[in-house]
């Protein structure tokens, strides 16, 4: 492990050096997280946040991935809005509402 140092200058900015955007693969426009841990503050990359939450989430997972439907979910919710407005309708009118 290498320490390099760096000003923080007048709005809060700091330059990362070149050899830590190489290695951490960074880019203009990519985004970064900083995460406290004590009194250490470490420099994460988003994809690895996303990499990190998936894997901590694959344990569980049962079957394989999950594959959403984007779609599918959508339709899913609009047929749940419906069917509870139109209980709710039929409640307030007196009328039965099965379960």
């Amino acid at each position: 492990m290498s320490t390099q140092i760096t000003r923080v200058r007048k709005k809060g900015q700091i330059t990362l050096p070149a050899d830590v955007r190489r290695d951490m693969d960074l880019h203009e426009g990519d985004v970064i997280h900083f995460e406290r841990r004590g009194s250490e503050t470490v420099l994460v990359k988003d994809a690895d946040i996303v990499a990190r939450t998936a894997g901590a989430l694959a344990k569980y997972v049962t079957d394989g991935p999950v594959v959403v439907d984007r779609d599918q979910i959508w339709a899913e919710i609009a047929q749940e809005k419906e069917d509870r407005i139109l209980r709710q309708i039929a409640e307030e009118s007196g009328e039965y509402v099965p379960d």
